[in-house]
Parts: C-alpha cells; sequence; structure tokens
C-alpha cells in the first residue's frame, strides 16, 4: 500500500511512508475522517517524529480511495445494507456480530471495522494454533519454542543453529488461506530475527 500511495517501488518505500501508509489505511478502510488521521498521526509524534496537516491527510486519503474505489462503492455498500437490512454481520469465518446500538455514524463506522478486524484476529488466533502445533511440537529439532502474541505478532525463540528453518517453519504456519467472495488469498507476512 506504502508503495502504491507514494508511488515508489516497495524497495525504496520508507519508514515514514510505510507508518504514514498504515495510518491512511486503517483511517480510510474505517471511514474515519482527514481530521482523525490528523489526530492519530499527532497521538504517535513523539515516538514517531511524524506529523501531517489537514490537507496531505485528505489528499493521502484520496489517493488511497482512487487506488481501491471497490472499498466504498462495493465493501462498504454492503456493509452498509446488511446492517440497515438486518443489524449483522458475518466474517469469512463465520463468526457473526449484531448491532444493537443507535444508527448513526458511529455504529456505521464500528461495522466497516468489524469485518477485517475480526478476520485478522481470528486468522492470528489460528496462526498461534499452527505455529505451536506444527512447530513447536511438530518440528521438535528446531528447539522452536512460541512465547508470545501480540495482535498480529508472534514471538518464537529458537537455536542458534535453526533460526532460518524455524522462521520459514513460522512463516508457512502463518500463511493461511482466507476466502472472501469466491477468491482465495493469503494476507502477507514477514518475520524478523534478532537475538532479543
Amino acid at each position: 500500500n506504502a508503495s502504491r500511495i507514494f508511488n515508489n517501488p516497495v524497495s525504496q518505500v520508507t519508514k515514514e511512508e510505510r507508518y504514514l501508509a498504515k495510518r491512511v489505511v486503517h483511517a480510510s478502510n474505517y471511514g474515519m475522517g482527514p481530521d482523525r488521521l490528523v489526530e492519530l498521526v499527532a497521538e504517535d509524534s513523539e515516538t514517531t517524529g511524524i506529523r501531517i496537516g489537514k490537507k496531505q491527510a485528505s489528499d493521502l486519503m484520496a489517493k488511497y480511495f482512487f487506488i481501491y474505489p471497490e472499498i466504498k462503492s462495493i465493501f462498504w455498500s454492503e456493509v452498509e445494507r446488511e446492517i440497515r437490512h438486518s443489524r449483522i454481520l458475518n466474517t469469512p469465518f463465520k463468526r457473526k456480530r449484531a448491532f444493537y446500538a443507535r444508527m448513526d455514524d458511529k455504529l456505521i463506522r464500528e461495522a466497516y471495522s468489524y469485518i477485517p478486524q475480526s478476520t485478522v484476529g481470528d486468522l492470528g488466533g489460528k496462526a498461534v494454533v499452527r505455529v505451536y502445533n506444527d512447530v513447536q511440537l511438530g518440528q521438535p529439532e528446531l528447539g522452536a519454542e512460541f512465547l508470545l502474541n501480540v495482535h498480529d505478532s508472534i514471538l518464537v525463540q529458537c537455536l542458534d543453529s535453526t533460526y532460518r528453518e524455524t522462521a520459514t517453519a513460522v512463516l508457512d504456519a502463518m500463511r493461511i488461506p482466507v476466502t472472501v467472495n469466491g477468491r482465495t488469498f493469503n494476507i502477507p507476512t514477514d518475520c524478523q530475527i534478532g537475538r532479543n
């Protein structure tokens, strides 16, 4: 997304562009406006050193919706139609949620975020089980031990001599197919390796 939003090859995307793209994607997908995007970036500015103004926020969000017009025209329309009809949404993993609050913009924004956030949460849970069963228990020669799951990240420790094989095994375990509207895909995963 950062590559597309900032018109840079993936290999040349900066840390700042990656951060801003992540914020733009979340704010845009969940129906937030440019003012809220500016606030979100400002909340992190002490850590990131990044600030943006309302015009830049508006421009970035407009570019994102230009790249992915189906978010508004298809996904948001389907969510709004289902919320107004039944007040129930289903995820690709068949998790259901009923929305009982007053029908307003806040409820609609919650509905926009429910399916992607719940789906990623379910994927994280499935990945934890697979890493534990397939890597820690299934490949004891790696000396891998599942330690921690935070949001969409998994921390595993292993022997110094097996870190490459362990990383490959963990990435394989985290690649869980998702089917949406008859299309099956995997959400990309990556791995970072360190001594602590």
